[in-house]
């Protein structure tokens, strides 16, 4: 009886062990591992990454790369839901940025090594294109006090980044110049910093303070028409200096969106309350929800809109007139990119009242590399296909290809119908 009593304790003990999620014990931490290279399949050191949550608010400290690329986050605070990486590194383009963003990476299927889950493999590996010249640029560095948010460093040129859940951020590739840097996050204000780039050299301790509560607000409405039963779209401000009138798009600051989180709901009026000081673009339909705004800059309502807040109220004038997008087919159909070997074959749906379309094809900062300005419309057939015409495109490069629909004549004039996703047709050449 003894011995049986003493085993039966030692197995009460055991099952009782730190992680094996009995009692009160906490749950094991969860973390994310990968690596950053560069589009030569080089690891690179010293680049710098973290995360935000779906809804883009940072919630992970900053990791820098070791020797491998390797990098390791804890993303604890998103257990069982999804996050999205950041990354950026001295003579690369940051991700994301320009036609590359940032994709949910599921933590739920979390796998357990020893007294830690950990999150590993193909999607948590990010890959970094060159500059295409990195000589003579610096840096600026420092913390955001209070809250995550958008960093951007105004001079000679224009970048950014995002400070990591305890303030820090790093704003690599500047040249040498003068610079203002200011701080953008739903509900906070910030004192803005004056900086100055030397070739080479890190700026440091350009630190910004928290002025306040961010009391500014955008409101209107959208118009949806031609547009599937049921459908909703969102609305997103997007810090104006940061905006690419190739790429139509730029930086979104934390929290800057209606609906602020989940997903798209807005099918009349929205607002968006807490925005900081500044000047804005505003932008609707802005992810991929089938919809796009009518590109035909005849009709009211379809023009993209530049706001200026000041701590006041902000009311559009004219209602956002959205319209059905043309689908993507391939490559870049879904929200993952495509990985294309050779020439691509540019596939979409076909709009039944176009006379012609155009297409563009864009690498990731916004050049034109190859367009068609006259392709003919179809008839009989539910897509338009048509093989990439132009220079060869680097192996390990990501692209994107736009089409729009025109029409030739009719009641409002020449003009465009409408056009592929703002967020689709990206693919990367292998």
């Amino acid at each position: 009886m003894r011995s049986l009593y003493r085993w039966t304790l030692l197995v009460v003990f055991i099952a009782c062990l730190p992680g094996c999620g009995g009692g009160d014990e906490p749950p094991p931490p969860v973390l994310l591992r990968g690596h950053v290279f560069s589009t030569s399949g080089t690891p690179i050191q010293n680049a710098v990454v973290s995360a935000q949550d779906v809804n883009d608010q940072p919630i992970t400290t900053t990791d820098v790369t070791d020797v491998n690329g390797a990098y390791e986050l804890d993303v604890s605070r998103a257990r069982n839901s999804a996050v999205k990486l950041r990354a950026a590194a001295a003579g690369y383009e940051s991700f994301p940025a320009g036609i590359r963003r940032s994709l949910p990476i599921d933590l739920s299927g979390a796998v357990r090594q020893g007294e830690v889950l950990v999150v590993s493999g193909l999607e948590t590996d990010v890959t970094l294109e060159p500059l295409a010249s990195s000589s003579g640029l610096g840096s600026i560095s420092g913390t955001v006090e209070g809250v995550g948010a958008l960093v951007v460093a105004e001079g000679p040129v224009v970048r950014s980044a995002v400070s990591d859940i305890n303030g820090p951020y790093v704003i690599f590739n500047l040249p040498a110049g003068s610079y203002q840097v200011k701080g953008y996050a739903a509900g906070s204000q910030f004192v803005p910093v004056s900086a100055n780039v030397v070739d080479g050299v890190q700026t440091t301790d350009v630190n910004l303070a928290r002025s306040g509560a961010a009391t500014g607000s955008v409101s209107g409405n959208v118009n949806l028409v031609n547009a599937p039963g049921g459908s909703a779209t969102s609305v997103v401000l997007v810090v104006a200096s940061t905006f690419n009138d190739v790429t139509l798009r730029g930086d979104v600051p934390p929290g800057l969106r209606a609906p602020r989180t989940g997903s798209p709901n807005v099918s009349g009026s929205f607002s968006i309350d807490g925005v900081p000081d500044g000047t804005y673009k505003v932008l609707a339909a802005f992810e991929n929800d089938g919809l796009v705004r009518d590109p035909d800059p005849n009709i009211a309502g379809t023009q993209i809109v530049e706001v200026t807040v000041a701590g006041n109220a902000t009311s559009l004038p004219n209602s956002f007139k959205i319209t059905g997008a043309l689908d993507v087919t391939s490559p870049g159909g879904g929200d993952d990119p495509t990985v294309v070997i050779g020439s691509p074959t540019f596939i979409w749906a076909d709009d039944s009242s176009e006379d012609y379309y155009t297409l563009e094809v864009l690498d990731t900062s916004g050049t034109i590399v190859w367009s068609d300005p006259n392709v003919p419309g179809v008839s009989g057939s539910p897509t338009v296909s048509v093989l990439y015409g132009g220079p060869t495109l680097q192996s390990g490069h990501t692209y994107q290809f736009r089409a729009t629909s025109w029409r030739s004549s009719g009641g409002q004039g020449p003009g465009p119908i409408s056009s592929t996703e703002d967020l689709k047709g990206v693919f990367v050449i292998q």
